[in-house]
């Protein structure tokens, strides 16, 4: 739940990091914000929308890395999410406004009271619809609200608590969640029952409820058409009512949240085993090429934000060894199969095991950190030599 004063701070840092983000160099990876996944912000926080209860949730996993280390929500794997955003049509012409859609697959849990509910954590699918954006000739996309607008009129959508995940299918800890206020768990099954809580802006009569709410500038919407930063806000209501029944408090009991998100890089990703892209969940190596003409600005020497790997959804395991090789596009790490994949899990033999890597890419121009993954799906294959 953000205090109003942390809104407006919160508000601060994505003006600030939307600068940046018109710095960028001008690769063609680089500019990633339509169809590509939107992460968590620079510094893996979740995002968080009250009043009443808060639902926490991450756009991605680094950010759930930190999430299970703050508040050791899992036992077993991290989970993954993914949430893209579109723009149909999108027209930077003062004149015009336009649509933008952020949905996916998010991990979402409860905080009661400030206490996070371990026994809450699912996935969640995740939509939201932000109108009347405008996209100026300098690419800079805003959508404010005014004094009448009614609920979801400017940013409405809805957080689904899912009974079981779809993205992380067959994670155990994500399936049958309990704790959501205003939703109820079968008492013979344990299954979820539907559990939809709506996210909005609500309705403000006069121009000193408006600014108590949402600030001075009224902005619930803000990013750049080039860049990489997208910053909203909004409410959210009981479970299963319409965006109608989303109120946000004003004043000094202010409970305006949401989310500062940082476009991931999408990297290429190569698996370097023998045979074909074959991964041994015996083996003690595994080499891993991160492929991209940026390969020399990836972080290296930051202890807090290590190149990681995790396979199949497990828990992220940090390179033995990170490298340029003679490609300069290229940048190899080994990550031991046998930690990815540790019995008495592993794979099967013949199926897709899924690599994501992760870590942080210094821009230049930019003068900061930005997160990118890099995937790849070699074949489990236990009898490789």
């Amino acid at each position: 739940m953000f205090s109003k004063s942390s809104v407006f701070a919160v508000v601060a840092l994505a003006a600030f990091v939307s600068m940046g983000a018109l710095l960028f160099p001008q690769v063609g990876e680089a500019q990633c914000l339509w169809g590509c996944d939107l992460g968590s912000d620079p510094f893996n926080n979740p995002g968080d929308n009250s009043p009443g209860f808060s639902i926490v949730y991450c756009f991605d996993q680094p950010c759930v890395v930190k999430l299970d280390n703050d508040f050791n929500i899992f036992t077993g794997g991290i989970p993954t999410a993914r949430v893209q955003q579109s723009a149909p049509g999108l027209n930077c012409n003062d004149e015009f406004p336009n649509t933008i859609t952020i949905s996916g697959n998010v991990i979402a849990v409860a905080k009661k009271n400030g206490v996070i509910d371990p026994a809450s954590a699912a996935e969640a699918l995740f939509n939201l619809v932000v109108k009347k954006v405008i996209c100026s000739h300098d690419n800079n996309l805003t959508s404010t609200i005014n004094v009448g607008d009614a609920p979801g009129a400017v940013i409405g959508g809805s957080i689904t608590i899912l009974n079981t995940p779809i993205l992380n299918a067959g994670n155990s800890e994500l399936s049958k969640p309990s704790g959501w206020p205003g939703c109820t768990n079968d008492r013979r099954t344990g299954d979820l029952g539907p559990c939809v809580y709506p996210l909005g802006n609500d309705q403000s009569n006069t121009l000193t409820q408006l600014s108590d709410k949402w600030g001075p500038n009224l902005v619930l919407y803000s990013g750049n058409a080039l860049g990489r930063v997208v910053s909203t806000r909004m409410c959210k209501g009981p479970a299963n009512k319409s965006v109608s029944s989303v109120v946000c408090k004003s004043g000094q009991d202010s409970e305006v949240g949401g989310f500062d998100s940082d476009a991931d890089f999408n990297f290429d990703g190569n698996w370097s085993g023998a045979k074909g892209k074959i991964i041994n969940p015996k083996s003690s190596t595994g080499n891993f090429d991160i492929i991209t003409p940026l390969a020399a600005a990836i972080v290296l020497d930051d202890p807090l934000h290590p190149v990681t790997a995790s396979a199949n959804g497990g828990s992220p395991v940090i390179g033995t060894s990170c490298g340029t090789i003679p490609n300069p596009t290229r940048l190899r790490c080994n990550f031991p199969a046998n930690e990815l994949l540790p019995p008495p899990t592993g794979c099967s033999d013949g199926s897709l095991v899924k690599v994501v890597v992760s870590g942080n890419v210094f821009s230049a121009d930019a003068k900061r950190d930005v997160k990118f993954l890099s995937e790849d799906e070699p074949v489990c294959n236990s009898n490789t030599p």
